[in-house]
């Protein structure tokens, strides 16, 4: 009997791999479940693992951030009260970690992942610390000084996939020194946020991204990072990228881009994506580094602009409460955003034209005008073309400042 008992279980086992290879939900089926858990009380959650919990754990996924978001619901509502039977959740827990997690490429779906597999240990209590660790190196690679290098849009991802399970795992972990150095970096990343924000609490395009909120902060000052210097005066925020982290999923290239925001409006937003369906469907268009206002280079072309991030920077930004200046030393062609419809004002000397509601103006030995355009997200699946006016010269210094 015994022997018969075996030979059932490891044939259940093998079928659960064969399901979990070949037969998983899809990203979009999975996606699906996720949002209806979390809108939803309707699910019969023991139903669901019973009858699809190797559905929802491929072993083998492009892209299976939300079979990880619906590991960390079901612990987080078994936490909240919801009645599963145990057994089904050890199961689950079981071929969840069978997942390959995307390691050792460390990303917002290795982070993700690795924040599912602490909630169903912490649910099981299963104190294993090795899903911690590895969650607190990744945290750390993605985040080292709170900038997150995936961008805002990725940032934000995380932080609320590991916020909705923050009461579970900081009950179960408590004062286990991985933990609290895992919090002590997730603060970091949120403080970030919020100071890459305008009045309202609207987000920078960083990375891959479009249109997001986080709550708004009224501080002041100069914040260095690695990849940037985050200026805060009066009703200015100027984000003086210089890129310097090494390679990411979901970078841009915004090397020595000045983003701009001026009270609830953000002047220069940076470009960002509507959808990764709008990515996909033309690659070159929203890769494309002159989407971006940089200072022009000869690497200027989709993923070769990475070389770039080695140069020496030669830009820099005073500020204070009625004008920004940004220094361009050197011989260089500048990139700046202007209003459709607008005639720029030109000399030798000097440039001036109106973009978003703040008046540009720009000076020093200047050789050449041309126009060229931008692509850039707004919120989620909308997109824009913008006019752009490219600006050759020596020792170019553009100031902004509000229309009156």
């Amino acid at each position: 009997m015994g022997g018969h008992l075996f030979l059932f279980r490891d044939g259940e086992i093998k079928m659960s791999i064969i399901t979990q290879m070949v037969l998983p939900f899809s990203a979009g089926v999975a996606g699906n479940w996720y949002h209806t858990l979390t809108n939803s009380s309707t699910v019969n959650v023991n139903a669901l693992l019973k009858d699809s919990s190797s559905k929802l754990c491929p072993i083998i996924h492009w892209n299976a951030i939300w079979h990880h978001r619906i590991a960390t619901e079901i612990a987080t509502q078994i936490f909240d009260g919801l009645r599963v039977q145990e057994d089904l959740v050890q199961k689950y827990r079981k071929k969840y970690l069978r997942m390959f997690s995307t390691l050792p490429l460390k990303s917002n779906k290795s982070f993700s992942y690795y924040v599912g597999a602490c909630s169903l240990d912490a649910i099981t209590k299963n104190y294993d610390k090795t899903n911690l660790e590895r969650l607190h190196s990744i945290t750390e690679e993605l985040a080292c000084d709170g900038c997150f290098i995936e961008g805002t849009h990725y940032s934000i991802y995380c932080t609320e996939t590991i916020g909705r399970a923050f009461s579970l795992l900081d009950q179960f972990y408590g004062q286990d020194e991985v933990w609290i150095l895992i919090k002590e970096r997730i603060g970091f990343v949120t403080k970030w946020q919020r100071r890459v924000s305008n009045t309202e609490g609207v987000v920078a395009s960083i990375g891959d991204s479009w249109y997001e909120e986080v709550k708004p902060i009224d501080e002041e000052g100069v914040y260095e990072y690695l990849d940037m210097t985050i200026h805060r005066i009066s009703k200015w925020v100027i984000i003086q990228n210089h890129r310097k982290s090494k390679f990411a999923l979901h970078e841009h290239p915004h090397l020595d881009e000045v983003l701009i925001a001026y009270g609830d409006k953000w002047i220069v937003q940076g470009s960002g994506m509507p959808s990764y369906k709008q990515v996909m469907a033309n690659p070159l268009k929203w890769r494309r580094p002159r989407n971006h206002f940089i200072s022009e280079g000869v690497y200027d072309i989709p993923w070769l602009w990475r070389l770039r991030k080695k140069e020496n920077r030669s830009r820099s930004v005073v500020t204070n409460e009625n004008v920004i200046r940004i220094i361009d030393s050197g011989y260089k062609t500048i990139r700046w955003p202007i209003d459709d419809g607008v005639r720029y004002i030109a000399t030798s000397t000097k440039v001036q034209w109106v973009y978003n509601g703040c008046k540009f103006t720009c000076s020093g030995e200047i050789d050449a005008i041309q126009e060229d355009f931008a692509y850039q997200s707004v919120r989620y699946r909308e997109e824009k073309k913008i006019r752009v006016v490219r600006i050759q010269g020596k020792n170019l210094q553009t100031s902004v400042e509000p229309c009156l």
